[in-house]
């Protein structure tokens, strides 16, 4: 009884799902058989699985063993194997039928697929529709529960990285690097626990700026939401380079997003100790200042 329960659910919230998808849009009507082929057929694909098949186009290309072959084309939004996807019709008055379950081929992200089913066979399909709706409730119910996670992490947890151009990155961020200008010396009146802008030798991370750029590149982690929102950018973060060499002080100078910020000061004070500044041959306290680029593809 649950399980009958659970279907009716599921059922009406598909035929609902229909209604908002075509009901705000003129319906086209596909008459089968029709005058001339290839017939254009509209279609709307759910987002669990659009995520691997986006479908860009589907035609009926004419009868074909007691019902009509329609080919689908699309392109690969992400790699997937074979997968059994099932496809609907919409009827006039917002109603539904089953047209059939399919396999969608095996596909490579970003690569064109194109392939063929037959349906609409006569006694068992409309002589006339107003698309096909393609939905897989496995697929959907995966793409949920993986964002329902992601929420949840997202004020605790570092969600995975976004792949950034690291390169573009590096380079660009050793171009913006605020570097203090060495011509300001400290005074002989300050003492060894103030936070000097500028020394003699100032502090370097292990490796170089290059170094420092490509660690910050490998190790920050996009947030979710700031990924899903098409958010980007730099953060400039300002910290202090202690005696030891460690860092302490960090802090947000130049402010993209609140999850951007939040990322850019872990990644910041996640780095290793750097060789410390020194002034007059002895280490002290050196204020740096370094950006944090977020950038998508």
């Amino acid at each position: 009884m649950k399980l009958m329960k659970k279907t009716i659910v599921a059922f009406v919230s598909l035929v609902w799902l229909f209604i908002v998808t075509f009901g705000s849009h003129a319906q086209t009507t596909v008459k089968l058989p029709a005058k001339a082929y290839p017939v254009k057929v509209p279609h709307k694909t759910d987002a669990g699985v659009d995520r691997y098949w986006h479908v860009t186009q589907i035609l009926c290309l004419g009868p074909s063993s007691g019902g009509y072959k329609f080919r689908i084309y699309g392109k690969a939004a992400k790699s997937s194997s074979s997968h059994t996807i099932n496809m609907m019709y919409l009827l006039p008055n917002n109603r539904v039928q089953i047209a059939g379950a399919y396999i969608f081929p095996a596909i490579t992200e970003g690569k064109s697929f194109k392939f063929d089913i037959v349906s609409a066979f006569k006694g068992y399909a409309p002589s006339s529709f107003n698309g096909f709706f393609i939905h897989d409730e496995a697929l959907a119910r995966i793409l949920e529960n993986e964002r329902r996670e992601a929420a949840q992490k997202a004020e605790t947890v570092s969600p995975p990285p976004a792949l950034p151009e690291i390169q573009n990155i590096v380079e660009d961020a050793i171009a913006d690097t605020e570097i203090p200008s060495t011509e300001q010396q400290p005074s002989e009146t300050e003492k060894d626990e103030n936070i000097y802008d500028t020394v003699e030798q100032m502090p370097e991370f292990p490796g170089g700026l290059s170094a420092c750029m490509s660690y910050i590149a490998r190790n920050v982690k996009y947030p979710t939401i700031a990924l899903e929102n098409g958010i980007q950018g730099r953060v400039v973060v300002q910290f202090c380079v202690e005696k030891d060499g460690s860092i302490s002080n960090t802090i947000v100078t130049k402010s993209v997003n609140p999850y951007l910020d939040k990322e850019a000061l872990r990644v910041v004070s996640s780095m290793p100790k750097w060789t410390p500044g020194k002034q007059k041959g002895k280490p002290v306290r050196v204020k740096y200042t370094l950006p944090v680029h977020f950038r998508l593809k």
